[in-house]
């Protein structure tokens, strides 16, 4: 492997350098945070509705996206007028995952377990997802949501393979 990055470095190809939207870009509406500190999981979301502006200095360009978390600061899966108590009798599918999966850079219904609870309306979709957890905080959330009695059908755990 090493032969390989002295090669391709000798013929001036270098590691790609990412140009992406840096979170010490990022702006918050309302308050200015999108987190708060966790005593388990170490942070977690606030409840609410943002609008999140990613601003790159480098493309003199802003993405915006809006962002909802429940009461229990999850990402929504469903319309908040949809929203209700979720039922005991209808089956849940959990996902857990990182930012990929909690849908950083995309609003509410561009995230893929809202069209999977559009395709599957029969059950309840929870993303448990956050920007930044690993799979040590889906183990942490799961044993948690298991010793509040709460059940899933099926759970979905996300992660690249740095994880």
């Amino acid at each position: 492997m090493a032969s390989v990055e002295i090669v391709l470095r000798s013929m001036k190809i270098y590691p790609y350098k990412s140009v992406a939207w840096k979170t010490d870009h990022m702006k918050v509406d309302p308050g200015g945070k999108l987190y708060q500190k966790d005593p388990l999981l170490g942070y977690r979301h606030y409840t609410g509705k943002f609008r999140i502006v990613l601003h790159n200095e480098e493309v003199k360009d802003s993405l915006v996206f809006y962002a909802t978390h429940d009461s229990s600061t999850l990402r929504i899966t469903k319309p908040p007028e949809g929203m209700t108590d979720v039922s005991a009798s209808r089956q849940q599918i959990w996902f857990f995952g990182d930012s990929n999966t909690y849908g950083f850079s995309v609003s509410d219904s561009d995230t893929y377990p809202w069209v999977v609870q559009e395709m599957l309306p029969e059950y309840d979709v929870v993303n448990w997802a956050v920007s930044g957890y690993s799979n040590l905080q889906s183990l942490l959330q799961m044993q948690t949501a298991l010793k509040e009695g709460k059940r899933a059908k099926v759970a979905v755990l996300a992660y690249a393979s740095v994880h």
